[in-house]
């Protein structure tokens, strides 16, 4: 009986250091996705940008005579995307952080962190489509 129950707390142990391994090893992988999510966030931005000043410059721009004026329009859409776009980069970054750092070793952080790395990929690839 006395051998049955190191058996069983031994059983135990490894049960419990196996998930503990399981769960850095789901830590690591989170950490590493959101490191590489908030990378891609910064190139994500000037894809935007790079979207905003072409969708633009259609609109602003109608012909031969672009006068200075439409220049100038181009800038001030350049600059409120800069300062507003800055401002809510930065406000994701912080919450975006916070969420997930509270939630490092849930599955779900992993899917929502892949969905949010596919969606800024296909920003930068559509920013890169257009801009050819």
């Amino acid at each position: 009986m006395y051998h049955g129950a190191v058996m069983q707390k031994l059983d135990r142990k490894n049960i419990l250091s196996s998930a503990r391994a399981r769960s850095v090893f789901a830590k690591l992988i989170n950490l590493l996705l959101l490191l590489l999510s908030a990378v891609t966030t910064f190139f994500c931005f000037f894809a935007i940008q790079e979207l905003l000043l072409t969708a633009a410059a259609t609109l602003i721009y109608h012909g031969v005579d672009s006068s200075v004026r439409g220049r100038y329009a181009l800038i001030t859409v350049r600059n409120v995307w800069l300062i507003g776009g800055g401002a809510l980069l930065v406000g994701l970054a912080i919450g975006g952080f916070d969420y997930f750092f509270k939630r490092l070793a849930q599955a779900r952080t992993r899917k929502r962190l892949l969905l949010i790395l596919l969606v800024e990929i296909g920003i930068i690839a559509l920013s890169r489509a257009v801009a050819v």
